[in-house]
């Protein structure tokens, strides 16, 4: 028989064991899954009571509410009201957050930055993110993400339509709401141990004083710069302020009209010469003092032709990265995938710098300096000896701009030189921005020695003038814009 000769009563004494912990199993597991169901929908009740509170005080508050603009059948804008969903629950405290949770949450960054690395990030700084707009809204979410314990966002703008497609937290909801509000009730769920200080104006230099905290020393600064084009001379402000205080900071470019993400970059600023949309910025920061030692977000793609711009003119300026008078004003379309591409990237290299860590770099500085003291030395030396009566002497400053910025370091008769030097371009009028070009040091010494009524088309052809009053042209369109 089945039981082999053993008794039926046998054979279950001795399986009794087994049955027991079978038993005792099952049980368990009914337990477990009834107390996570009791607990989930316990959950459920108590958010669901929340919001239907709210909504009812809502309903009561005429006051809660933004303006929304809609176009009618008539094609007339019309003007209605949308009520605004409450801010969540305030998540800032930090006795309501369990330590192993948020080590759980960050195990990740820790397993590549190491325990050090990341408590770095955790407490050493307070990180200001100066404009949460389609690059600064990504910057600021994955900063709190990754465990940066302090935050300040600063942006005075509100969220619209438009901002739907690029921003980090806009959305049908959140329309008409500051940026920096909606940006926080959107982190504070996500990353709830994380500080945040929002400010709704325009940065100020008292913004970015350091906190203090009890028992801990003054935290340091870094600053996060994303202001865009029409907020050119408020972060011009914010870069030099920080240069001169030396202040961390990082910052991004325009994205605009760029769509290939491979050539985004951190690079410093004076290696931003492939990047057509950095000149204005390179070039006046150069005239500020800042020529170095500035990383930033940039793209090395040479800017697509942006169908919705019919103005040829503009569009080849944008290619070619020329100048243009309303560089303040004039909004560049983006990509809103772009855009947080840089985002992401200023957060990276933000998290890696406050960390140490080491295995990161970024490029090797193409510093001249050497070069420049020659060519400094140089033209003021041939200044004394050919013009003794009117010698212009340029500054150190000037002669990196000019061979830099308006020349590129190429003369301007035979191109890429080794032996370059600057020279007066008309002899009869002092050295400056405007009349001063890149020679080899022969075509220097043969210049300066021509007749003061040499015919320099004639002399030189109409390529190499049309060449030099071109870009004598864009420099007094550049010196035009800043007066």
């Amino acid at each position: 028989m089945w039981y082999d000769g053993i008794r039926p009563l046998q054979a279950l004494e001795r399986s009794s064991e087994r049955t027991k912990l079978t038993l005792m199993a099952v049980a368990s597991s009914a337990l477990t899954v009834m107390a996570l169901m009791g607990y989930q929908t316990a959950r459920r009740r108590a958010r669901s009571d929340y919001i239907k509170t709210h909504i009812n005080d809502n309903e009561g508050n005429p006051t809660h509410h933004a303006a929304s603009q809609h176009i009618n059948s008539l094609g007339m804008i019309e003007t209605t009201a949308i009520h605004l969903p409450p801010p969540p629950p305030p998540f800032s405290d930090k006795a309501n957050h369990d330590q192993t949770l948020i080590d759980e949450q960050l195990a990740r960054n820790q397993a590549f930055l190491g325990k050090e690395g990341l408590d770095k990030v955790r407490g050493s700084h307070l990180v200001v993110v100066v404009g949460v707009g389609s690059v600064g809204s990504w910057a600021a979410l994955m900063l709190a993400r990754s465990g940066v314990q302090h935050l300040r966002l600063i942006d005075p703008s509100v969220l619209l339509g438009k901002d739907i497609t690029s921003h980090a937290a806009a959305s049908p909801s959140t329309l008409g709401r500051p940026k920096v509000t909606a940006l926080q009730c959107m982190i504070a769920p996500i990353a709830p141990f994380v500080h945040i200080d929002t400010i709704m104006d325009e940065w100020q230099t008292r913004h970015l004083d350091p906190i203090n905290e009890q028992g801990m020393e003054k935290k340091k600064v870094m600053v996060v710069d994303c202001l865009g084009n029409t907020s050119l001379d408020a972060k011009l402000k914010l870069i030099t302020y920080c240069h001169s205080r030396r202040i961390d900071i990082v910052s991004a470019l325009d994205p605009g009209n760029k769509v290939d993400p491979t050539r985004v970059q951190i690079t410093d600023i004076s290696d931003t010469f492939e990047d057509p949309s950095a000149k204005v910025i390179r070039r006046r920061l150069k005239q500020l003092g800042v020529d170095r030692h500035l990383p930033v977000a940039c793209s090395i793609e040479k800017p697509v032709d942006p169908k919705i711009i019919k103005d040829q003119q503009y569009v080849e300026s944008i290619q070619d990265g020329r100048l243009m008078p309303d560089i303040r004003t004039r909004h560049t379309p983006h990509f809103g995938s772009i855009a947080a591409m840089y985002g992401m990237s200023l957060t990276t290299y933000t998290l890696l710098h406050l960390a140490d860590f080491s295995a990161y770099k970024l490029p090797a500085l193409k510093l001249r300096d050497k070069l420049y003291g020659r060519i400094h030395q140089e033209v003021n030396k041939r200044e004394r000896q050919h013009y003794p009566k009117d010698a212009s002497p340029l500054t150190l400053t000037e002669v990196i701009y000019i061979y830099e910025e308006i020349w590129r370091g190429k003369s301007v008769v035979s191109g890429p030189q080794e032996r370059i030097t600057l020279a007066r371009w008309d002899r009869t009028l002092p050295l400056s921005h405007l009349n001063t070009v890149c020679m080899s040091k022969e075509e220097a010494r043969a210049h300066d020695v021509l007749p003061m009524d040499t015919d320099l088309r004639e002399f030189y052809g109409d390529d190499v003038v049309d060449h030099v009053e071109r870009q004598f042209a864009e420099q007094a369109r550049f010196e035009d814009i800043w007066q």
